[in-house]
Parts: C-alpha cells; structure tokens; sequence
C-alpha cells in the first residue's frame, strides 16, 4: 500500500492510497480534482472510489467534478450531506480493493457523520493506516462543530485502540498550533516541548 500526501488548499491534505499489485487506487477527501487527476495519471493508476471523512466542503467539494470527468466512480462516505455520495457506509462495515482492507469507523464529534478509514494489507510488512479526518490530527482534534465533547471523546479513545503502529493521514496540517497550544496550557510538559521542537 502505497499513500500519495496531496497538499491543497490553505493547510488540507487530500490522499491517494495506491494498491501496488493492481494498479488500482482509492483517493481520500477530495477537495481538488484536477490536482489528484494529475497525481493519478502520473502515478499510472486506475481510480475505483472516494472515500469522504465528513461533508465540509473542503474535504469534499470536488467529488461533482470528479464524478463528472469519472463516470462511475464510487462516492462513499456517512452522511447523505456528502456531494455525489453514491453509497452510504455504516460504522464497522468493511470493504476491498485489492488487497487492502479498509474498516470504516463512525468518529462523529466534528460532524454528526464524520467517519474515518482504517487500511491495511494482509500478509505486509508495512503498517496500517488511518485517515482521520478533522477526528483526529498531530496534537489534536477537530473542533465540536455537530456533536458533544463527550462524542468526540468516545470517537478518539475508539481510535486509540488501533494498534500502536497505526500511521496516521489526518486532514489538515495543524501541528504547530495544536503544539503552540497544548504548550501554553501545559508550560512544563516536557513532551510537548519536545514535540513542539520536532515539528517546527
């Protein structure tokens, strides 16, 4: 399993997850199509489905265009307000592609339907991934914007029993200021000074 990091926008990341053996490829978050077309032509891949974390329009306003220049194509995610959803996901349903797996969690806190995407491969070295979506990121969670504290609580302890080697792709880059943060109301917390000095 082979994770292409698309930057866009002011600090989004969109993904490309690319199953080696079949050439076969399943984007994340897509908020701008035409740069994730170029990646994929580029990368030689076929694009089969989107997997969408939550309605935003910036994780998922180029799905109409992508549907459009890719008739076809599966459009998944948890909530109907998701553009050009073609399918509807429950919490712990599985799917495929290729050999990749892929477990979708119901994560709500951010947005009611907000999901995220647990992959992985069987019988590979390499770790399993996490696409979070604004559930989770470096030093921090998405703002409550639909739910309760206590939803995104129970959202982020089910992510934390995903094995410790889990990569995680999350959906924006907010590091720095997640750390800057964290620093000002932990002053002493050695860790997230040492976090704050890696990161910047």
């Amino acid at each position: 399993m082979k994770v292409k990091v698309i930057p866009v926008l002011e600090d989004n990341y969109m993904y490309l997850v690319i199953e080696e053996l079949t050439r076969e490829a399943v984007a994340v978050d897509v908020a701008v199509p035409k740069r994730l077309l170029e990646i994929v032509g580029r990368e030689g891949v076929s694009l089969t489905a989107v997997l969408t974390t939550h309605h935003h329009w910036d994780h998922a306003r180029g799905n109409p265009e992508l549907a459009r220049l890719r008739p076809g194509l599966a459009v998944l995610g948890a909530d109907e307000r998701i553009f050009s959803l073609t399918r509807r996901l429950a919490h712990g349903e599985e799917l495929r592609f290729g050999a990749i797996h892929v477990r979708c969690l119901l994560t709500p806190g951010h947005t009611a339907g907000h999901m995220s995407y647990f992959l992985w491969e069987d019988d590979c070295p390499d770790p399993p991934a996490l696409f979070s979506g604004d559930a989770l990121s470096v030093a921090g969670c998405g703002s409550c914007l639909e739910g309760s504290a206590q939803q995104m609580y129970q959202s982020l302890a089910e992510l934390g029993t995903l094995p410790p080697e889990t990569k995680v792709f999350c959906g924006h880059e907010h590091t720095l200021s997640n750390l800057e943060f964290a620093q000002k109301v932990e002053p002493c917390n050695d860790h997230v000074r040492a976090k704050l000095s890696w990161a910047k």
